[in-house]
C-alpha cells in the first residue's frame, strides 16, 4: 500500500451502523426509500440561494452521494449534493472551489440544515469518482444510481479497517510532535508569564525577552501545523485524480486502495486534526500571535 499522504481522497464509511436509513432525510415505503418531498424541495432552494450562477439550470445531474444514503450516517452528517454540469468546460476549478466556499462560509445564514445535517454543495467536474461513494441518488427523477447501502448491525469499521492502522499513525505523527511542542510552548509562556509580577525588575525584563521567544515559537509551531493541513487539502484534491476514468472503477485494486485511503482521511478527521489546525489558524490571519490569543490557543489544543 503507497503512503498514506500519497493517495488521500474524500469519502469512506468509518461509523458504526443504524437501524435504518435517516428518516428525517428519507422516507421508507416497505424496504424501499426516497427522499423526502421537504427535504428535496429544500436542496434547491439552498441551491437556487447562489446568485452567480443558476446550479439548477446548468445542471445535468443533481446527486446526494455518501454516507447519508447508507445506514453508517451520524446524526450530524453532511447531506453531500454535487452538481455536475451539463456544460463542464464552463468550468474551472477556481471556480468550483469559490463555489463550495460560499455554500460553506452561507450556510447558515441561508439555512442550509435539515436537523443537523448540513447541505454541502459541491460541483463535481469528475462525474465517475462519486460512483466510487456507497450511494448514489439523483434528486432530480428520485432514483437511486447506486444504493442504498445497508449494512449488518454487527459491522465494525475498527475491524473492517484494521489493515491501514499504521498508515493512519505515519500520517500523523510528525503533527502529533509539532503538537507536542505547541502545547509546551503554551504552558512555559503561562508560566513565566505568572510570575513576572514578583520578581525583581532586572529579572522582569531578562523573562520579558524569552517571553517574546515563546511567542515566536508559538507562531512557528502553528505555520508548521498550517502546512501540514494544506498539504492535507492538496494532497486529497489531487488524490481524486487518482482514478481517471469509468475504466478505472473495473480496477479492483485501485478502488480497494482508494476506500482504504479514503477511510485514514475520515479517521484523521474523526481525531480533530483538522478542526484543531483550523481554530489556530484563525489566530495567524493577522499574521501575529499576540499575549492575550495564548488563552485562547491553550483552550482549543485543552491545556
Amino acid at each position: 500500500m503507497r503512503n498514506l499522504l500519497e493517495k488521500i481522497l474524500k469519502e469512506s464509511l468509518i461509523d458504526f451502523p443504524q437501524e435504518d436509513l435517516d428518516l428525517s432525510v428519507w422516507q421508507k415505503s416497505e424496504d424501499k426509500y426516497i427522499l423526502r418531498p421537504e427535504v428535496k424541495e429544500k436542496i434547491f432552494d439552498v441551491l437556487k440561494a447562489y446568485e452567480p450562477v443558476d446550479l439548477v439550470d446548468i445542471a445535468e445531474e443533481i446527486r446526494i452521494v455518501g454516507s447519508i444514503g447508507t445506514n453508517l450516517y451520524t446524526e450530524d452528517a453532511d447531506i453531500d449534493v454535487h452538481i455536475v454540469p451539463k456544460d463542464i468546460s464552463a468550468w474551472t476549478e477556481e471556480k468550483q472551489k469559490e463555489t463550495k466556499v460560499w455554500f460553506d462560509e452561507h450556510a447558515e445564514e441561508i439555512d442550509a440544515f435539515v436537523d443537523k445535517h448540513r447541505i454541502e454543495v459541491f460541483v463535481q467536474l469528475q462525474s465517475h469518482i462519486d460512483h466510487l461513494s456507497d450511494s448514489v441518488y439523483d434528486v432530480q427523477n428520485d432514483e437511486w444510481k447506486k444504493g442504498p447501502r445497508i449494512v449488518p448491525m454487527d459491522f465494525d469499521p475498527y475491524e473492517d479497517f484494521s489493515n491501514i492502522g499504521d498508515d493512519i499513525k505515519n500520517a500523523v505523527q510528525g503533527t502529533d510532535i509539532v503538537i507536542g511542542e505547541l502545547k509546551r510552548d503554551v504552558i512555559d509562556y503561562e508560566t513565566i508569564h505568572g510570575v513576572l509580577p514578583r520578581l525583581p525588575k532586572e529579572a522582569q525584563e531578562k523573562l520579558r525577552v524569552r517571553l517574546k521567544g515563546k511567542l515566536e515559537d508559538i507562531e512557528k509551531d502553528i505555520e508548521s501545523l498550517h502546512l501540514k493541513r494544506k498539504n492535507w487539502v492538496e494532497l486529497r484534491r489531487l488524490g481524486n485524480k487518482a482514478i481517471k476514468s469509468w475504466e478505472d472503477l473495473k480496477n479492483t485494486k485501485l478502488v480497494n486502495d482508494w476506500r482504504d485511503m479514503n477511510a485514514a482521511f475520515k479517521f484523521i478527521a474523526r481525531y480533530q486534526y483538522m478542526t484543531i489546525i483550523k481554530e489556530l489558524e484563525e489566530l495567524l490571519k493577522d499574521e501575529e500571535i499576540t499575549p492575550d490569543e495564548v488563552s485562547k490557543i491553550k483552550s482549543i489544543m485543552g491545556v
